[in-house]
């Protein structure tokens, strides 16, 4: 992502999102996009899920994100939503979690096909059920992002569904290519 789309995105674009997207509202737009990405990716062989396309970049979208198949797509997003909800959970306790993140950790590696998918199905079942047990946390105490400042329980988890919203885009993009 550029510096341009950083400042923007953290200064104007997500505070006007987090405003008008209400915490269901959120849990149903990242349901719906992370779905959506599992609906487009079901019926690819194992071949064509691993397979690496390279892609002009998706608005908010890394430019390392450019060249990667739709199952390190889907790694890349348990890795991020681990790290979310493991965040969230902590938020809700009134916990200030202390580990940052580090963007290294969320560079997918590939290679596992198949049970990618399955484990991105799975996946999306247990991290939408936060949106229902953490839908009305109070706003304090906050975790930093590394472009988009201090957030609260309530805000990482809208961050989460315009995340998937963008990544499916990015998704489909990787399907076009194939």
């Amino acid at each position: 992502m550029s510096v341009f789309e950083c400042w923007v995105f953290r200064h104007l674009g997500f505070p006007l999102i987090a405003r008008a997207l209400g915490h269901r509202a959120a849990g149903g737009l990242f349901s719906r996009e992370g779905q959506r990405i599992l609906y487009l990716a079901q019926d690819l062989t194992e071949e064509d899920l691993e397979r690496r396309v390279l892609v002009s970049r998706p608005l908010g979208i890394e430019e390392s994100a450019c060249n990667w198949s739709v199952e390190m797509l889907m790694e890349h997003l348990i890795l991020v939503g681990v790290h979310i909800r493991e965040a969230v959970r902590q938020l809700g306790n009134g916990v200030r979690p202390l580990r940052k993140f580090q963007r290294s950790e969320f560079e997918p590696r590939g290679g596992r096909g198949l049970r990618t998918r399955e484990e991105y199905g799975r996946f999306i079942e247990r991290f939408t059920a936060l949106y229902e047990t953490h839908c009305n946390i109070p706003s304090r105490p906050t975790h930093r992002h590394p472009y988009f400042g201090e957030l609260d329980a309530g805000h990482w988890l809208k961050l989460a569904a315009v995340l998937y919203k963008l990544h499916r885009n990015h998704a489909e993009r990787i399907l076009a290519g194939l």
